[in-house]
């Protein structure tokens, strides 16, 4: 038997997402566009299909036929069945219900959903701008603290002689006179 007539091995479900996956990235190419044959289009997916298996193992043995193939025989039609499927299933209407009452019930939907999506605007905008004040904030106080250090730096440093820092330190050792507060540390309370 030659090698063209053999069975290869049977497609995955990831393999079928990815192929799927594939061709809506192909269809939605905004610079080809709708401007694309059929050949075309089936060369790009499985060149794209390849791509998102590169790099791994066991490598993707799947040629431009393979892709071809599974999509014109197995996935397209599925596909439009259950495209078909859930454009008849929104089409029904509801006992009692007319075109108008459908209308203003899909302008309801729509217009919550509008609201819900500037309302996940709205907080995703308030969350960048307190993340921006925060840094702000962070940038302005460790410029202030800088300051309040090189001021302190400068006072310190300012007109002080050797004799200066010398009688300084000398209020701070010599002269000790203990105090009452000094000998009440030492009695022990048994705590």
């Amino acid at each position: 038997m030659a090698y063209s007539a053999m069975k290869g091995r049977t497609w995955t479900r990831k393999e079928d997402e990815s192929l799927c996956k594939a061709y809506r990235w192909v269809l939605e190419d905004s610079v080809r566009g709708n401007c694309q044959t059929n050949d075309g289009v089936l060369t790009r997916v499985s060149k794209k299909y390849l791509e998102f298996y590169k790099g791994t193992t066991p490598v993707n043995i799947r040629n431009h036929e393979s892709c071809s193939s599974r999509w014109k025989k197995h996935l397209q039609p599925s596909l439009n069945k259950w495209h078909q499927s859930l454009l008849a299933a929104a089409s029904r209407h509801e006992s009692g219900v007319n075109y108008y009452d459908e209308g203003k019930a899909n302008n309801n939907y729509a217009a919550q959903h509008e609201v819900a999506a500037s309302l996940r605007l709205l907080a995703e905008q308030n969350a960048l701008e307190a993340k921006k004040r925060k840094c702000r904030h962070e940038e302005r106080a460790k410029q202030i603290q800088e300051e309040m250090d090189d001021k302190n730096m400068e006072m310190n440093t300012l007109n002080c002689t050797r004799m200066k820092i010398m009688s300084r330190r000398q209020l701070f050792t010599f002269n000790y006179t203990s105090t009452m507060a000094d000998d009440e540390d030492d009695v022990d309370y048994g705590y």
